[in-house]
C-alpha cells in the first residue's frame, strides 16, 4: 500500500507530488516546492528525519514513535499495550494524528461517550417525570 499527495499552486495545477510507503517513507517526489507538511499532512523535520504528531515524534524509518505513549492501552487489545507503535502497526488502516491514539480509537471513545450521555439524559428525564 502506498500513499500519495499532490500540491497545487495558486492556479489549480499540480506543482509537486509525493508517493510514500505505508509507514511514511518518501518513495518518489516530483517538484521542488519547500513543504514541511508531508505524509498524512503532518509536519516533517528534515534535520531529525521525524514527523511531529503533537504529542510525540514519529520515525517513518522504523515505523515507531521516538518516545513512549502515556496512554496505558487496553488489556483486551494487546497491540495497544506497545508503547512505541504507530497506528497500531497498521498504517494501511489507521492514522495517528495526535501521537496518542488512532482516528478509529478516537471515534470509538466518542461513540462510548455519546452512549453514556444518552443514558444520562434518559435517566434525568425519567427522574424529572417521576418527581413531577
Amino acid at each position: 500500500m502506498s500513499s500519495s499527495f499532490s500540491a497545487t499552486g495558486t492556479r489549480p495545477n499540480v506543482t509537486d507530488s509525493y508517493v510514500y510507503d505505508a509507514f511514511g517513507n518518501l518513495r518518489d517526489r516530483l517538484g521542488t516546492t519547500v513543504n514541511h507538511y508531508l505524509y498524512t499532512g503532518e509536519q516533517y523535520d528534515p534535520d531529525a528525519g521525524l514527523y511531529y504528531l503533537r504529542a510525540r515524534y514519529y520515525s517513518p524509518g522504523n515505523g515507531r514513535f521516538a518516545s513512549q505513549d502515556s496512554w496505558q492501552g487496553r488489556i483486551s487489545d494487546p497491540v495497544t499495550l506497545h508503547k512505541y507503535l504507530y497506528a497500531n502497526a497498521n498504517p494501511v488502516m489507521y492514522v495517528d494524528p495526535t501521537g496518542y491514539m488512532s482516528i478509529q480509537e478516537i471515534n470509538s471513545v466518542m461513540r462510548i461517550l455519546g452512549n453514556i450521555s444518552r443514558i444520562g439524559i434518559r435517566t434525568i428525564n425519567a427522574y424529572d417525570k417521576a418527581t413531577s
